[in-house]
């Protein structure tokens, strides 16, 4: 179960509404089903602003409290960019911008990877990759078929 999950199961216990009067606290800004998965612990490790928002105005938990439980980096509103900005054309500017919103959005662990960054074992999500990886030695179905009925195609 996650930190987040916790947090909110904890405010739940402390306030008992139903996932459809939460929806409606929130003014509707997150369904009552995706309440329900993160209440379960079955949400995404990242969370979009958002969606923290809405669960803070749907549970009255603080966001900050929220975004640290979510692993999510709090704070940065008092950062401002260098005066070199204005040398930047407009069009710059905008795209300097998007860079910041996206990397924003990825998330604010160090130790989480893109997808580029990953090996192809992990990037495929294949569980038997991951299981041959992580047990050498142990042959992979495929393996064993191509033993018992030889590598050539029918």
């Amino acid at each position: 179960m996650s930190e987040l999950s916790e947090l909110l199961q904890a405010a739940q216990q402390r306030n008992p509404m139903t996932l459809r009067q939460r929806e409606a606290k929130a003014d509707g800004a997150i369904q009552f089903g995706t309440i329900g998965t993160y209440l379960r612990g079955q949400h995404p490790a990242n969370p979009e602003e958002s969606t923290l928002r809405a669960l803070s105005r749907a549970f009255d938990v603080p966001l900050e409290r929220l975004q640290m439980a979510a692993g999510v980096t709090v704070g940065g509103a008092d950062w401002t960019p260098p005066m070199e900005v204005s040398r930047l054309t407009k069009r710059q500017q905008n795209a300097l911008t998007e860079l910041i919103m996206a990397i924003a959005a990825g998330g604010s662990s160090d130790d989480r990877q893109s997808e580029a960054e990953k090996s192809p074992l992990e990037a495929s999500g294949s569980e038997e990759a991951t299981l041959a990886a992580d047990n050498p030695g142990i042959p992979t179905d495929r393996e064993r078929m191509e033993a018992e009925w030889g590598d050539e195609p029918a």
